[in-house]
């Protein structure tokens, strides 16, 4: 994909980035830069020299010329929580409105109630070997999407921990960090979706474990 793409856009030609492939054809699609300024050098608790831009990409499927539907997808910031909670909002805001959205990606961002008290056990002993101050047991960032009344689709499968096993890393399985979410608008009343399966797939290809979503759009 790296190599075929190579010639069209950033993807393949730097370490890491965000992509969206689909073997419908694409009504629309769109780009959200999360521009990085001097000001969130001091947010978060890590020191750090530099702040990268983050972003998302979205696109927009229909289904038998009738229902849209917008996939997308975001990587956001990996040392600081409130300027996660930044880029988010700025995803969120930028987002086409009053449309279904699948929106998943790695949003580094975690909480204590997706954890066993073991994993949350574990979590604390990784961060005290680093010297970092504890983490806090709720996500600024996963706390702004339910505030926009998005929902958390592992939450739909089961209650239990079975569906939220850690996504990261793939040597040493610690945070679930790696997320999808569904807008309010997948639950309207004209919207026809149907939500099959959620797994975290044990695939080491990467050094996050991927998610794997199948649903139905009627």
């Amino acid at each position: 994909f790296a190599e075929a793409e190579s010639d069209h856009c950033f993807f393949g030609k730097l370490p890491f980035g965000s992509a969206l492939c689909s073997r419908f054809p694409l009504k629309n699609s769109g780009q959200i830069l999360m521009q990085s300024t001097s000001a969130d050098l001091t947010l978060g608790s890590q020191a750090r020299d530099f702040v990268e831009n983050r972003g998302a990409v979205w696109g927009t499927v229909c289904i038998h010329n009738a229902h849209e539907f917008i996939f997308a997808t975001a990587h956001l910031d990996h040392k600081s929580e409130e300027l996660r909670e930044k880029q988010m909002l700025t995803c969120l805001n930028a987002l086409p409105a009053n449309v279904p959205i699948l929106l998943a990606g790695d949003f580094n961002t975690f909480q204590r109630s997706d954890h066993s008290h073991h994993q949350w056990s574990k979590i604390l002993s990784f961060y005290a070997s680093r010297g970092w101050p504890q983490p806090s047991e709720n996500s600024l960032v996963l706390d702004l999407l339910r505030q926009r009344k998005w929902t958390d689709v592992a939450t739909l499968f089961n209650s239990s921990f079975s569906c939220r096993e850690p996504t990261c890393w793939t040597h040493c399985p610690l945070f679930r960090i790696d997320h999808a979410w569904l807008s309010s608008d997948c639950f309207a009343r004209n919207t026809k979706l149907q939500l099959n399966a959620y797994k975290v797939y044990n695939n080491s290809a990467s050094d996050h474990f991927p998610i794997v979503l199948d649903l139905t759009l009627l």
